[in-house]
């Protein structure tokens, strides 16, 4: 299966108690799928590859703690760990 394919069905999954998931900052999805051409059916590239994922501004002051005022979907999207780790690395 391929990077868009595997996303699009985590994408689907439901959260499930004790599952480890990560976040992935929205802007960054957002240049992959136009990557990936995600609402196309074609497997196409549409621009050029983001790069690695940027979630540094997803971190708040202190360590590794999160901003306390992120918003689902508009600053991050939840994969599960095997999807996120895909695009991770």
């Amino acid at each position: 299966m391929d990077e868009k394919a595997t996303v699009k069905q985590a994408l689907q999954t439901p959260l499930v108690v004790n599952e480890v998931w990560q976040l992935i900052a929205a802007a960054w999805f957002d240049e992959w799928k136009a990557y990936v051409n995600y609402d196309d059916e074609e497997q196409t590239v549409g621009a050029r590859h983001p790069g690695p994922v940027r979630n540094r501004h997803l971190k708040g002051s202190f360590g590794d703690e999160l901003r306390r005022d992120l918003v689902a979907e508009r600053d991050y999207v939840l994969l599960p760990h095997a999807a996120a780790k895909m695009l991770l690395t």
